[in-house]
């Protein structure tokens, strides 16, 4: 474990067990729901993470958001940016643009080369998304 994540480990069940106190206290008198206190402590420091260019940590912690409200607007629209990068830097061979040219519809074997390039294309980026789905995975269990 990296120290960074043994801290943001630390911080996150420091922070989890004061509102679970706090929280209590607030639903009593009628504040906030436990939900809530949670979910805005978590944006909260997501949103730290994030401004401090954390992007791992601030991804993580918005998915922990989306645990309990999985349709939570700005956790939504952070991990999208944070992912944003990564969906940008997708490697592509230059090979794979073959079929860019301009076809001859009638020639059979020029549509042949097309589809057979595109194929490989699909297959390269099915592998890239497997193995982003893998680290993702990894990063998950740590």
């Amino acid at each position: 474990m990296t120290t960074t994540f043994k801290h943001m480990k630390k911080t996150l069940l420091t922070s989890s067990f004061c509102l679970i106190l706090a929280g209590a206290a607030f639903a009593q008198d009628g504040g906030l729901s436990m939900k809530s206190l949670t979910i805005n402590a978590l944006m909260q420091y997501g949103q730290k993470l994030y401004d401090r260019g954390d992007l791992n940590g601030a991804r993580d912690v918005f998915n922990h958001v989306l645990v309990y409200d999985h349709y939570q607007p700005q956790a939504l629209k952070y991990i999208k940016e944070i992912d944003q990068p990564a969906q940008n830097n997708v490697t592509v061979k230059e090979s794979d643009y073959k079929s860019r040219k301009m076809l001859d519809l009638n020639d059979a074997e020029s549509l042949k080369e097309a589809i057979a390039a595109k194929k490989q294309a699909i297959e390269n980026l099915h592998a890239q998304i497997m193995q982003m789905r893998a680290n993702i995975a990894a990063l998950s269990k740590t």
